[in-house]
């Protein structure tokens, strides 16, 4: 080993040069990284943390009726289809053939509020459910005329190794999850309403 300022060789383990009395700079010890638990493991590690034991006996499972996002929803398609219904009366008896433009916007908002009201059955008809999963991806689509309403998607993988996306319907919700993140998923029906972190 040699002196960074005089060039001098010097043993390895000195702290001072002999020759010039200069410092040596010792390089930091870089602690061992932690192993990293396989993927039953982290399972495991869910199903044993205190996260998933309160969920599992009911502790912090109050959900909303409807989530809000999906109620407007479904509420702006009842409107929606109120108003193409209206219009393609007074298209029907005012110009005859041009009925044709308001019946097809009417067969997009039945779909659509067909849809939206199934989700909010199964929603409210089921109850809310804790089950250990790995945040494996989130995604935001935009949708909307100029692309400007955001809808929120995870995608969750459960022990069995099925995996399942869902829409998120509260914001908030959204930006509280990050890939990769273990932990424990509270779905009510086909709505994830809830995600709590398990440490690693």
């Amino acid at each position: 080993m040699k002196c960074e300022s005089c060039s001098a060789d010097i043993p390895p383990e000195s702290e001072r040069c002999e020759f010039c009395g200069s410092h040596v700079p010792r390089a930091p010890l870089v602690p061992a990284s932690a192993p990293v638990p396989s993927r039953s493991e982290i399972f495991q590690r869910i199903k044993s943390s205190a996260e998933y034991q309160a969920a599992a006996i009911g502790q912090g499972l109050d959900t909303p009726a409807v989530p809000t996002a999906l109620f407007f929803q479904t509420g702006f398609l009842a409107f929606f289809c109120c108003a193409a219904g209206f219009m393609t009366f007074i298209f029907a008896l005012v110009a005859g053939p041009m009925c044709v433009f308001p019946l097809f916007m009417l067969a997009i908002g039945i779909f659509g509020l067909m849809k939206s009201g199934t989700t909010t059955y199964s929603y409210a008809s089921a109850e809310a459910t804790p089950v250990p999963a790995i945040i494996t991806s989130k995604r935001v689509e935009m949708r909307g005329k100029r692309g400007t309403l955001a809808h929120y998607f995870a995608t969750f993988e459960y022990e069995s190794g099925e995996r399942d996306e869902f829409p998120i319907w509260e914001q908030s919700l959204f930006g509280k999850l990050a890939e990769e993140d273990a932990g424990v998923l509270i779905r009510r029906g086909p709505v994830a309403v809830g995600f709590r972190r398990v440490a690693m």
